[in-house]
């Protein structure tokens, strides 16, 4: 269990998963999260396994690529691993290797689905990220520089496209 911190607040609200949650969820969360410190190298979990939590970059920088190494995207300070959406099943969909010493913090399914239980606006966050790391991985970007990732892919509502076509008056 992290230290229940100002600055340990700060990095949570850094993540599109946890930042719009207010102050009173967060000790909860700090209650669940479990750290883990990976060397470089050390693969922290492989495609295909099944998934039983997620992790929360802290430090250090990892690589998730899947099993032809086709695809390969950075994470980073902020960023969660281990992502699955409906149409992953509860497999992982890549794996993730730290490439400099590193260290996550591990929230359970357990604990996950608790929260989401407890806040909807949770489990529709977590639920959006999921599937736009899934179109992340089905769209070529080649727009994108080599240190530049797309975390999340939202849309417009229809009617804010609709006023986009109207004429000016």
């Amino acid at each position: 269990m992290p230290v229940s911190s100002d600055s340990f607040s700060q990095f949570l609200r850094e993540s599109a998963l946890f930042s719009a949650l207010p102050d009173e969820d967060l000790s909860p969360i700090f209650n669940a999260l479990v750290m883990v410190e990976l060397p470089s190298g050390e693969v922290l979990f492989e495609e295909g396994e099944e998934v039983d939590g997620l992790f929360l970059v802290e430090t250090g920088k990892l690589i998730g690529f899947d099993q032809d190494r086709q695809f390969s995207r950075p994470y980073q300070r902020g960023d969660i691993l281990g992502l699955a959406n409906n149409s992953s099943g509860n497999q992982r969909q890549e794996t993730i290797q730290a490439q400099t010493n590193s260290r996550v913090w591990f929230i359970s399914g357990a604990n996950i689905e608790q929260l989401s239980a407890d806040r909807p606006e949770f489990a529709e966050t977590l639920t959006v990220l999921a599937n736009s790391q899934m179109m992340i991985r089905r769209l070529p970007m080649p727009w994108l520089e080599a240190d530049e990732k797309v975390s999340l892919i939202t849309r417009k509502h229809p009617i804010f496209l609709l006023f986009a076509l109207t004429l000016p008056l």
